[in-house]
């Protein structure tokens, strides 16, 4: 029995010695490292892993910090704290203060130790981005920042069928997105999360969602997107009352998008007319629902897109293309 116990035990110390690298990001302003909480995934980060700081967030601390092997990647703030607050990395690590970050401190015997050179003190004046320190820098250096553009979002659409509500949006530019929440409120004011799906990255990507469990008169939605550093974007709120039946008029990479909330009965025509009043593009659907895209190849500048049928339905809205 005592074999068993002893070869789980070392079993168990291989496995921890050699666990995957983790990256942690700051998930809240904080006054301490050692706090589980104030990283994501929760825990403390260990020699190996990576660490983000966030624009907009601020770690400020007053104790000691020892690491073998740690890569620290600063878009917010580090704030060295305390009389005599070291921070103490071995010479594999990496620190990056980016275009938006900034490394301060008050004190000489406030420090940053790369290896056994002093990188920081501080009583210097506050470093900014973007500069980084290596083992061979022997103190921070600029570098060229890989600029990533923000998400675009070309379009973002609810529709209510008989599955549920759709949740439909398109983005472009979003290498540097990690993850798209559904977000679903009954009031407009506290959200819930319903969904969350990974970002495909690279170029233009269209995601849909349909939710099944909402059952309300009138209900909202939006998008969360985060990036891989901690960044946070929301759409704007789409709100949908039950049983609207108003078609919506989007445009979607040169093409006209026509939202049905509700299924229509009948023959809908939707046609694209110039400012000269002429005819650009026209098409005649039967009982429709959900997106239906109207091609426009060709056409550039200003147009009028009209929806109508013979109920009354008359929907007119001006778009470029």
């Amino acid at each position: 029995m005592k074999k068993i116990v002893l070869s789980a035990v070392t079993l168990s110390l291989l496995l921890t010695a050699f666990a995957a690298p983790k990256r942690y990001t700051l998930v809240t302003n904080a006054t301490s490292w050692n706090v589980s909480t104030n990283w994501s995934p929760l825990g403390i980060p260990a020699d190996g892993d990576s660490v983000t700081i966030p624009e907009n967030k601020n770690l400020t601390l007053s104790s000691d910090l020892t690491y073998s092997d740690l890569y620290i990647d600063i878009y917010g703030a580090l704030v060295l704290s305390g009389s005599n607050m070291k921070i103490l990395l071995k010479s594999v690590s990496t620190v990056k203060v980016h275009t938006s970050g900034t490394l301060s401190g008050s004190k000489a015997s406030q420090q940053l130790v790369l290896g056994t050179t002093i990188i920081f003190k501080g009583d210097q004046s506050a470093l900014t981005g973007p500069v980084m320190a290596t083992s061979t820098s022997f103190g921070f250096v600029p570098f060229i920042e890989n600029t990533i553009l923000p998400v675009k979002f070309i379009s973002f659409t609810v529709v209510h069928n008989m599955n549920g509500y759709l949740v439909h949006w398109t983005a472009e530019e979003d290498n540097a997105t990690a993850t798209y929440q559904v977000q679903r409120s009954n009031n407009g004011t506290s959200w819930t999360t319903v969904a969350t799906l990974k970002a495909i990255g690279n170029s233009t990507n269209t995601y849909s969602f349909t939710d099944k469990s909402a059952a309300t008169n009138t209900i909202y939605y939006r998008i969360k997107q985060a990036d891989a550093d901690g960044s946070i974007t929301y759409t704007t709120v789409r709100t949908l009352k039950n049983g609207e039946t108003t078609p919506a008029i989007t445009t979607l990479q040169n093409k006209i998008a026509v939202v049905f909330a509700q299924p229509l009965k009948g023959n809908v025509t939707k046609e694209v007319i110039g400012l000269n009043g002429s005819i650009a593009a026209k098409q005649v659907v039967s009982n429709p629902t959900g997106i239906l895209q109207l091609p426009t190849v060709g056409l550039r500048g200003i147009y009028i897109v009209r929806v109508s049928n013979s109920l009354g339905l008359n929907l007119a809205k001006q778009i470029l293309l």
